[in-house]
């Protein structure tokens, strides 16, 4: 997808897996379809699309299979949130990213080209940056987001994690020189309102329920 696509088409339909997680959860865990939802999916996907500029001046010459291939990958995505949900108050986080990641790399070993390549390793730089791809940017994410699906509805918990490319592109701001633009700003505005709608309405519950003394 990305190398057929670019990156901006392949995020923005990636993030198509909101949609999917806040769809399915209502079908499987009764989860409330609220309009607040729906407004902060909607300003999730339009932002996250703006971010990377694919919106408002990308490109629309996509063949149908490239489209398909991307929305299949958002869903995708989105049965994890699914898939993990049901066992998140019976299993840590670590325990349930654990077997996820043992599980993913039996099928990798098994399926890629990977042991040809294991010369690279040999480089500082290439171990260094596989360490640190494979611990902090992966592991660590879907610890996380795991946590995160232990407390939260699946569908709250998928929306609030569109804010992953904001905080690429104000990573990029800080230590890479990248300048952001109007459309870009606009786009960061639209992916931290809607985290503000999904969670407000649930933060003014709490504040609310009764204190047992």
């Amino acid at each position: 997808m990305f190398s057929q696509a670019g990156i901006s088409l392949a995020v923005t339909l990636l993030y198509s897996g909101p949609i999917f997680v806040t769809l399915l959860s209502r079908i499987f865990f009764k989860e409330p379809l609220t309009k607040r939802k729906v407004a902060a999916l909607i300003l999730a996907l339009l932002g996250c699309a703006f971010v990377v500029e694919l919106l408002p001046f990308g490109s629309s010459n996509l063949s149908f299979s490239l489209i398909m291939m991307g929305i299949l990958s958002g869903f995708f995505y989105a049965l994890y949130s699914i898939f993990t949900k049901p066992i998140t108050h019976r299993y840590s986080p670590l325990t349930i990213t654990t077997y996820t990641f043992l599980y993913t790399s039996l099928f990798m070993l098994l399926t890629s080209d990977l042991r040809s390549k294991l010369y690279l390793f040999r480089e500082p730089d290439v171990l260094t940056s596989s360490l640190l791809l494979a611990f902090v940017s992966t592991v660590c994410g879907y610890i996380f987001y795991t946590t995160g699906l232990k407390h939260l509805e699946a569908s709250r918990a998928s929306i609030l994690a569109t804010i992953e490319p904001i905080v690429a592109v104000i990573t990029g701001v800080l230590f890479l020189n990248d300048v952001l633009n109007l459309f870009q700003t606009v786009g960061i505005i639209a992916v931290l309102y809607s985290a503000v709608l999904v969670t407000e309405k649930r933060t003014k519950a709490t504040q609310k329920r009764p204190v047992h003394s």
